[in-house]
């Protein structure tokens, strides 16, 4: 479906009179999704990996860089500790999860009953062996290096603790209860799963929880009139001619308009695709940002709405032009690399990988695209 905006509101622009329309009742830009998981819910059935490490796959009875899924754990209840190896509270609480870690393995009547785990959202294994030297954590941290469990779970700032009852009955995991945000209390944290033990597989499916997580889309700090501003600006910076600019229903808060217009004597179509992520962290801003390409694919502009690096400060024109220097010119339907240690942008390392894991989304916006008939298949042939 796409909506043709109609021209109540004119920008003058470079000497052009431009009409920009907005629907006097339309739907926002950014609607709210599902609330994250809850009590009852299933866990995602997603595959996890532990790495290469004989610790690791003996705690979990695992093999070695081989995929798994949480419900065929033998183990009774897992703690899940959704985080990011660069949150400060994750840090901070790894000491605590360490001292609750023995005090599981030292209780011989829940020791291999209760397991502990953290997804390293955004984080792949070479630097969580880092992660885990450093602070001496002794359980497993598996690597989430696309968000796929972040994803999954309902994009909730980090840490958040996910306790899953292991149904083995039924083969699937059960969300038994949930923590979100830093928690230093491992004794108290120790108490609630052997609570959560006995618990009857029934009763944790019956029981909702006191109250539910936020919408894992977080809400626009500006207006959808400034945000269509910046799109228009930037559609005339590459051609000319446009007069109307259309909203492209993609599902699943994918928000992204398109216009034609004219580059010299060719027709030429660009697209502005909005991104507005949550960040794995509890003490980050959300990310909004947005980029520009045309019909081949090619990345012409990267805007930022609001990103924000340590102590929650703005990014500068250096960090700005070093995300540039990774996206623009490239094709939004290929693969983006990225390296923390080298492509981030200092002190927003979190926030760069959201970014670049945000334009590795192309092939499934290259698909959708393809079906609306808004684009062809690019020259490369990379894409299926």
């Amino acid at each position: 479906m796409q909506k043709r905006i109609r021209p109540v509101l004119t920008i003058f622009f470079c000497g052009v009179v431009l009409f920009l329309g907005f629907p006097s009742r339309s739907p926002s830009a950014f609607p709210t999704q599902k609330p994250a998981l809850q009590r009852g819910n299933l866990f995602p059935d997603l595959p996890l990996k532990v790495s290469n490490s004989p610790r690791d796959s003996l705690y979990l009875e695992t093999k070695a860089n081989v995929a798994f899924h949480l419900k065929d754990l033998k183990a009774d209840l897992v703690l899940v500790e959704i985080m990011n190896i660069n949150c400060g509270s994750c840090r901070k609480q790894a000491p605590a999860y360490n001292k609750l870690y023995e005090l599981i393995e030292s209780n011989p009547d829940i020791q291999g009953r209760a397991k502990m785990m953290s997804i390293a959202s955004g984080n792949r294994d070479k630097y969580i062996r880092l992660y885990k030297e450093r602070f001496k954590v002794p359980y497993p941290v598996i690597e989430d290096p696309e968000f796929d469990i972040y994803n999954a779970i309902g994009r909730t700032p980090t840490p958040l603790a996910v306790y899953v009852r292991i149904d083995h009955e039924n083969n699937r995991g059960i969300i038994a209860g949930t923590h979100l945000g830093f928690n230093e209390d491992y004794q108290q944290i120790y108490n609630d799963i052997q609570s959560l033990l006995i618990e009857d597989i029934p009763i944790v499916q019956m029981r909702p929880e006191a109250s539910a997580q936020k919408s894992d889309h977080p809400n626009a700090p500006f207006s959808e009139t400034k945000l269509l501003a910046k799109i228009v600006q930037a559609f005339f910076k590459y051609a000319d001619g446009f007069t109307s600019v259309e909203q492209v229903n993609l599902g699943k808060n994918e928000i992204l308009y398109t216009s034609k217009g004219h580059k010299g004597p060719s027709e030429i179509r660009l697209f502005a695709r909005v991104v507005s992520r949550k960040i794995p962290c509890d003490l980050c801003h959300d990310a909004h940002f947005i980029y520009i390409f045309d019909s081949a694919g090619m990345v012409l502009d990267f805007i930022p709405m609001e990103l924000t690096k340590y102590g929650n400060e703005p990014w500068d024109e250096k960090d700005l032009r070093k995300m540039r220097q990774q996206i623009v010119g490239k094709n939004v339907f290929n693969p983006f690399p990225f390296d923390a240690r080298v492509d981030a942008v200092t002190s927003a390392t979190i926030t760069s990988s959201v970014v670049i894991n945000s334009m590795n989304q192309g092939r499934a916006l290259f698909k959708k695209l393809k079906e609306k008939g808004l684009i062809a298949a690019p020259d490369t042939g990379s894409v299926d």
